[in-house]
């Protein structure tokens, strides 16, 4: 809830600067180039026909064949092609780490702007598919490690735009999509990555900023809003991008919000949303849908939590740390940091008041006082919260441990992003106390 957790050291130039973040495919991954007829991933031999492309009627048969060292067959795919049509592995790799080799492969259909689709499987034996895809004139990227740990992540790019609206191929905007392990399955997972986004999103600024009314301007601003719904604040970034484009645009905007809104609701599991089913991020030039898959839960941002009733309080500072005095102690510190959150945003000092106590509260108009002289604001933004202890010190004197993951967009007060900070995460400290029949944060130590 300070600059401690952003990072006082950030410098003036630095905040001009836009983060460059290099993600590389792991190691472990093999990319299988074109032309190739066979590949060793770990200790599987893959072996595929590749027929030469045509443009007669006459069918052709691909294969794609693994065996083991033993030479047992742990995959076996074959499928009929005409004309343009091909199939061929892109990578393999140990995704799951756990010595098990999995395989992408690609299917083209032929066409302009149109239509690769594949699948993830894996190559023990089971004929196991992780995931189905099929991304219109896109596919996926050899998958990194992009959260530190478990199972590497997939990458690809999403048509979801293509000839959106009145915008032609070209102008039309691609977007990111990340899938995540959750265990049996890849699913959609791109609002867990924000700093993967980080790069599309700064891209998509320097575009505006070089874009002239028209196509050009439209396509940029389109990008922007749906990654700032990815991110979790597409309400606030599309008041700021609505007085940074020409009248034209605004008006193309205004009219499309809602329907951009739906179509990243349908394609992404969106901050906040609630966990249901989902697919690959698709346009209408993709094949058909793949098969609905469950989505992970994604931890939405903070939100300002309403004081409890004063009134239904009891008098004295509480004693005993019961079920419902954990709860509204947890809750004070989530309404701590949405308050922080808020203020920093909007450099609204009013968003702290009931919120936060003592030195926080200092520490918190310190920080919006800073904020105003180098003339930015912040939006703080919260990816993932637990609660690691709650402990009662004393009668109305509690201290509470979390572990915390945020990142920072920084503006100018004129609405120019000036920066995207890469997620972090933190072990953080709060003193929590019950103060005129509520519980409020008088501390917070990173």
């Amino acid at each position: 809830m300070s600059l401690r957790r952003i990072g006082t050291a950030l410098s003036i130039a630095a905040m001009l600067l836009l983060p460059t973040i290099e993600v590389h495919a792991d190691p472990s991954v093999q990319r299988i180039e074109p032309g190739e007829s066979s590949a060793t991933c770990g200790g599987v031999t893959v072996t595929w026909s590749a027929p030469t492309p045509t443009f007669s009627l006459d069918p052709q048969t691909v294969t794609i064949h693994a065996a083991d060292a033993a030479g047992n067959t742990v995959l076996d795919l074959s499928e009929q092609t005409v004309g343009p049509e091909t199939m061929a592995p892109a990578w393999c790799g140990d995704l799951l780490g756990d010595g098990r080799q999995v395989l992408n492969y690609s299917t083209f259909s032929g066409g302009a702007h149109c239509c690769y689709s594949g699948a993830v499987v894996l190559m023990d034996g089971s004929g196991q598919t992780l995931l189905d895809w099929s991304l219109g004139s896109f596919g996926l990227l050899p998958p990194q490690q992009l959260d530190g740990t478990g199972p590497l992540e997939i990458p690809g790019v999403s048509p979801l735009f293509s000839y959106y609206g009145d915008l032609s191929f070209v102008s039309s905007p691609t977007m990111p999509v990340v899938y995540a392990y959750d265990g049996s399955k890849y699913v959609d997972a791109t609002a867990r990555f924000p700093s993967y986004l980080a790069p599309e999103l700064a891209k998509a600024e320097a575009d505006l900023s070089a874009s002239k009314p028209g196509q050009d301007q439209e396509s940029a601003a389109l990008k922007i809003y749906a990654l700032h719904l990815l991110l979790g604040d597409g309400d606030a970034a599309l008041a700021g991008l609505q007085n940074r484009v020409a009248p034209a645009t605004r008006g193309w905007l205004s009219a499309h919000a809602a329907e951009i809104r739906s179509s990243m609701a349908q394609a992404y599991t969106l901050p906040g949303a609630p966990t249901s089913t989902t697919r690959p991020a698709q346009s209408s030039d993709s094949a058909p849908p793949s098969t609905l898959i469950p989505a992970p839960t994604i931890a939405p941002a903070p939100t300002i939590i309403p004081a409890p009733d004063v009134s239904a309080q009891p008098s004295g500072p509480p004693d005993a740390l019961t079920s419902s005095v954990r709860t509204d102690i947890v809750a004070a510190v989530q309404r701590a940091n949405a308050a922080w959150s808020t203020a920093t945003r909007t450099l609204d000092a009013s968003a702290l008041d009931g919120n936060v106590a003592g030195a926080e509260l200092s520490s918190d108009l310190a920080e919006l006082n800073d904020l105003r002289g180098r003339g930015q604001t912040r939006n703080n933004v919260n990816t993932a919260f637990a609660v690691s202890d709650v402990g009662l010190d004393a009668p109305g004197q509690a201290t509470v441990h979390t572990h915390e993951t945020w990142y920072a967009e920084i503006y100018t007060t004129a609405g120019r992003l000036l920066q995207v900070t890469p997620a972090q995460s933190y072990n953080e400290t709060y003193a929590v106390e019950f103060q005129d029949g509520v519980w409020i944060v008088t501390r917070n130590d990173v």
